[in-house]
């Protein structure tokens, strides 16, 4: 695994806590398309590599979400900047060790009370 993987995991990590932070601050707005799409890879690939933390990770995700109706969600997953974001994402996921991404996951995102 190249040293820089590892990196931009952990900073799309750091990206994903601010994005769970401000969506519970936030009524009824669609979440940006960039951030949502590589938000929503990280957190399908962390559930994926740690299966005893799948639920935290798909309530993660249930917290991105909250607050946007369903159908501003699937305008935006939708769109070419969520499908963009979220293809490149995994493709760099793709690239990191198992154990450090399992380790990364664990570290960096925040637990759910």
């Amino acid at each position: 695994m190249k040293p820089y993987c590892a990196v931009i995991l952990v900073g799309a990590l750091l990206v994903s806590q601010s994005a769970l932070a401000a969506a519970e601050q936030v009524e009824e707005v669609a979440p940006d398309s960039r951030v949502l799409g590589t938000t929503e890879a990280i957190l399908a690939y962390c559930g994926k590599v740690d299966p005893a933390g799948a639920e935290h990770f798909a309530e993660q995700g249930r917290q991105l979400a909250h607050g946007a109706s369903a159908e501003a969600l699937d305008k935006t997953r939708k769109s070419d900047e969520y499908r963009e974001a979220h293809d490149a994402m995994i493709d760099t996921l793709g690239k990191i060790e198992v154990s450090t991404a399992v380790k990364v996951c664990a570290q960096y995102l925040p637990q759910v009370p």
